[in-house]
């Protein structure tokens, strides 16, 4: 990941975020939603930004309505 790379985020506070959302999966009784690495990869980021102030959830949730108002085919 480009953030640990450039140190913005420690590789071990995202890895113990995604273990312990992995975990909270794993842990759920009903498992409302199907399993998904990727979910637990963008929970666990969402924390690391959040806990480290990058980000507020907030902005977050912004860039990602923006993000889903593109139109289709500009996904990237």
């Amino acid at each position: 990941m480009a953030l640990c790379d450039t140190h913005i985020i420690d590789w071990q506070d995202f890895r113990s975020l995604l273990i312990e959302e992995i975990a909270r999966w794993d842990n759920t009784l009903d498992h409302e939603l199907d399993w998904s690495y990727y979910h637990c990869w963008l929970i666990a980021l969402e924390r690391t930004l959040t806990n480290n102030q990058l980000l507020s959830k907030q902005e977050i949730d912004g860039l990602l309505e923006t993000f889903e108002g593109r139109p289709d085919g500009h996904d990237h």
